[in-house]
C-alpha cells in the first residue's frame, strides 16, 4: 500500500482506511501451452521449386514479387543443386530457405489423381503457412509462447481472408 502511496495512485486517507483490508498479491502465471499443443510437429511439407506459385513463393524469406517471377521463369529445376547452379537468386537468399523447399521431377502427367478445390486449397495454404513459420522461427520472429497450431490458425485465416 505505501507503494501506490508514494506513486500517488491513491490518497494517504484512503491507505489507512484500508489498510488492514487490502492484499495485494502477483497472479499465477499460466501455462504457456495444452498438452496436446507441446507434441505437435511442425510442418514438413516443402515447396517445390518447380510447381509453386509466385504467391506460395513470397512467403519465403528474402523472396519478393521480383524474385518468385524469377524462380518461377527458370523453371524447370532437376534438382535444388541445379537451382542454386543457375543462381537465379542470391546464394544468401537461398540459404535462408533451402530448408523449406524441394525440386519435385516435372514429367508428363501428374502421378496423383488432382483432389478437390477444396483440399488443394487447403493444402496450398498448408505448405504457405508451414513455410512462413519456418522462415519466421529461423529469423527468431515467432513471438513467445506461441505455438504452431495456433500459427496455423492465425496464418489460415489470414489467407482465407486474401482469397488462397
Amino acid at each position: 500500500m505505501k507503494d501506490f502511496e508514494a506513486r500517488n495512485i491513491v490518497a494517504a486517507s484512503t491507505v489507512e482506511k484500508f489498510k488492514g483490508d487490502v492484499t495485494v498479491t502477483k497472479p499465477k502465471p499460466v501455462a504457456a501451452d495444452t498438452p496436446e499443443e507441446r507434441n505437435v510437429p511442425e510442418p514438413t511439407g516443402k515447396i517445390d521449386l518447380n510447381s509453386a506459385t509466385p504467391e506460395e513463393l513470397e512467403v519465403l524469406p528474402g523472396v519478393g514479387p521480383a524474385r518468385a517471377k524469377a524462380i518461377v521463369d527458370g523453371r524447370p529445376y532437376a534438382s535444388l543443386a541445379q537451382f542454386e547452379q543457375k543462381a537465379v537468386i542470391p546464394a544468401g537468399v537461398f540459404d535462408k530457405f533451402k530448408s523449406a523447399t524441394e525440386v519435385v521431377a516435372v514429367s508428363g502427367k501428374a502421378a496423383a489423381a488432382p483432389g478437390t478445390p477444396g483440399r488443394e486449397a487447403a493444402q496450398k495454404r498448408i505448405r504457405m503457412c508451414g513455410a512462413k513459420w519456418r522462415g519466421a522461427k529461423a529469423e527468431g520472429k515467432i513471438p513467445e509462447g506461441i505455438t504452431w497450431p495456433q500459427f496455423w490458425s492465425q496464418c489460415n485465416i489470414a489467407l482465407k481472408n486474401r482469397g488462397y
